[in-house]
């Protein structure tokens, strides 16, 4: 069971991951005593045990006996512990605005509109894909304004958005949900991966691994979520030199990147790290046409995941969300958003993503 790192309602977030654990199978049959849950969750016994609390009222778990353990009940179906009222909601049109027409987009954002459909139908909402690519345009209001007309809506979910097509939906106040991170200085609500949690983790990996000399390549400008796993690395890996270096989102920029941190002279990466599962390809790539072999004297470690990863060889190590919890996230945000919009400003649901170990990984020599 992953641990929770600090957040705001501790409460809430244990209740969400015991209830994922129980409908991944991980818990069945009995809860485990108190003592062990609350280590594996990292949090205090009194917020466990009002997380337990809240389980019962929603009848995950039997009530407590006395001289017994609780009961795990058969989880309810997903969706009926949001509390939907379905007149309040029903009838609604949310939109998904990406780049690409749905069939030319990559499996996991397919996946995501199929499972939001099925989801979606049970209470009347109609969700619906919509591209626009204008994300190489500096100023996209008018092609914004044109989009909203002819596709109106009471919720947009912002796929693979840029800065300015955020910064427009912000300015204009517009119901909208950014799927992935928000850019900085953005206050939008969002569905993310918790990057800060993938930083502590990858970053206990790297102490035992024996790395102090970290290459870390990133998108420019940075979004939050790579900012907040920059900050979290830097924390935990103080005694370590973590060498940062930026690129375009093209594979010349990435190869220049790669190429830029393996050919210092001094303090030279002894592994490097990608937020994303296409940069981690070109620096792999990269690194062999300069000589280096993976893991031998190079570790990658790639800090989102995607199945391509699985054809490198050696296959590459990173965090991967479980198929459906992605969807499911996105879900119950568009219901709050729904039901309580005025209180979503800046929202965000956060996503503990699981170690993958791959064979790009190893101790340094």
């Amino acid at each position: 069971m992953p641990s929770l790192p600090p957040q705001h309602n501790r409460v809430l977030l244990a209740a969400d991951a015991l209830k994922e654990e129980i409908q991944h199978g991980r818990l069945s049959k009995v809860l485990p005593g108190e003592r062990e849950l609350a280590k594996r969750l990292q949090i205090s016994r009194n917020t466990l045990r009002k997380a337990i609390e809240q389980l019962e009222k929603e009848a995950w778990i039997s009530r407590a006996e006395h001289g017994r353990r609780r009961q795990i009940l058969s989880p309810p179906p997903f969706g009926t512990e949001l509390n939907i009222s379905a007149n309040s909601i029903q009838g609604s049109n949310v939109v998904t605005m990406a780049p690409l027409p749905l069939d030319h987009m990559g499996g996991a954002e397919r996946l995501l509109q199929s499972r939001l459909s099925s989801y979606c139908s049970k209470i009347g909402v109609t969700p619906m894909h919509r591209a626009l690519d204008i994300r190489h345009i500096e100023r996209p209001a008018f092609r914004l304004s044109q989009f909203i007309q002819q596709n109106p809506a009471d919720l947009y979910l912002l796929q693979h958005s840029s800065l300015p097509i955020q910064k427009w939906f912000k300015e204009q106040h517009i119901p909208c949900i950014v799927l992935g991170s928000t850019w900085i200085d953005i206050n939008l609500p969002c569905v993310d991966i918790d990057q800060a949690a993938v930083g502590v983790h990858a970053a206990s990996v790297i102490q035992r691994l024996g790395h102090t000399q970290i290459g870390l390549i990133h998108p420019v400008p940075e979004k939050r979520g790579i900012q907040i796993l920059t900050d979290t690395l830097k924390l935990n890996l103080a005694d370590s030199n973590i060498h940062m270096a930026g690129h375009q989102d093209t594979p010349e920029s990435i190869a220049r990147a790669v190429t830029q941190l393996l050919n210092k002279t001094k303090d030279t990466p002894t592994i490097l790290l990608s937020p994303t599962p296409y940069a981690i390809i070109t620096a792999f790539t990269t690194a062999v046409n300069m000589g280096y072999r993976v893991p031998e004297n190079l570790s990658l470690l790639c800090l989102s995941y995607d199945k391509v990863l699985t054809y490198l060889n050696p296959t590459v190590a990173g965090y991967h969300i479980p198929i459906d919890d992605y969807p499911k996230a996105v879900f119950k945000s568009i219901v709050e958003y729904l039901t309580h919009p005025n209180s979503q400003s800046g929202s965000q649901r956060l996503i503990t993503p699981d170690f993958v170990k791959g064979g790009s990984i190893s101790q340094t020599s």
